[in-house]
């Protein structure tokens, strides 16, 4: 895929502490337009330290990050702004107004971006319910659903203003796996009908590897790996293996407690 699509995000040799503490410790990744890349490793490696450079919600000490080109940390203020609206993000919990119905919960970004027009507003609503499998749900509220519903309308709010890049936090944290299965599939057909360039942090390697082109670990504050699913599961490197075994592990023992349990989850 590198070989034939240009650099959409690249990140060179970017530093980050926090007081005497080193996050980020020369972070260098390129991401292809239309890619999708998964960034794996433990907590408090840096990995959401990582993408709030990319949007520019973070300075970097050292290094920088560029998008389209654009260098991201000279830009402030109303460039800045304007430069957020590439990006939609879908949030751990989903991330909705609470006091706001699924379809306004959806249309914010839309009404927030100068759209006046409720017809258009209510088409745009309606395709990405139905892209994530909730048609006829515009009525109900956040309280109304189940967590892997909430993380689908997440999903349709993050996609209405048709951003080029989307930013995945933890997408399938909190859900079972089988919920977790729907969540990937949808990032996927997101990925595959948009043709966005995709970032996901995640712990879930199962995750990982059904939405990844290509799946980077970050240890220590550097990418010490970056291939594909099939690269990293066989990768030699004594943190990567580690990993990769723990979190498979992990997961088999989740889907075995909730084989026992008859959980069912929510959709």
């Amino acid at each position: 895929m590198q070989n034939s699509r240009k650099v959409k995000i690249q990140i060179r040799g970017l530093e980050k502490s926090f007081g005497e503490k080193k996050v980020l410790d020369g972070v260098d990744l390129d991401i292809y337009e239309g890619e999708s890349v998964a960034v794996i490793g433990a907590s408090g490696t840096g990995k959401s330290v990582l993408i709030k450079h990319v949007i520019g919600l973070l300075r970097p000490d050292n290094g920088m990050v560029t998008v389209d080109d654009i260098n991201v940390q000279d830009l402030s203020g109303y460039e800045l702004q304007e430069f957020m609206c590439r990006f939609g993000m879908l949030f751990q919990g989903g991330a909705l107004f609470d006091s706001m119905s699924v379809f306004d919960n959806v249309a914010f970004p839309l009404r927030e971006r100068g759209v006046r027009d409720e017809d258009q507003i209510r088409k745009r609503v309606d395709e990405m319910l139905n892209l994530v499998d909730m048609d006829n749900s515009g009525n109900l509220m956040p309280s109304d659903l189940s967590g892997g519903m909430r993380k689908r309308i997440g999903l349709a709010r993050a996609l209405a203003p048709e951003p080029n890049i989307m930013l995945y936090d933890e997408p399938t944290t909190g859900l079972d796996p089988v919920v977790g299965g729907v969540i990937d599939r949808l990032i996927v057909r997101t990925r595959d009908r948009f043709h966005v360039t995709s970032i996901t942090i995640t712990h879930d390697i199962r995750s990982a590897y059904r939405i990844a082109h290509r799946i980077a670990m970050l240890y220590n504050g550097k990418i010490i790996k970056i291939g594909t699913p099939e690269e990293m599961r066989s990768c030699s490197i004594p943190e990567v293996e580690e990993f990769v075994a723990d979190r498979t592990a992990h997961l088999e023992n989740n889907l075995f407690q909730a084989g026992n349990s008859g959980f069912k989850g929510g959709n």
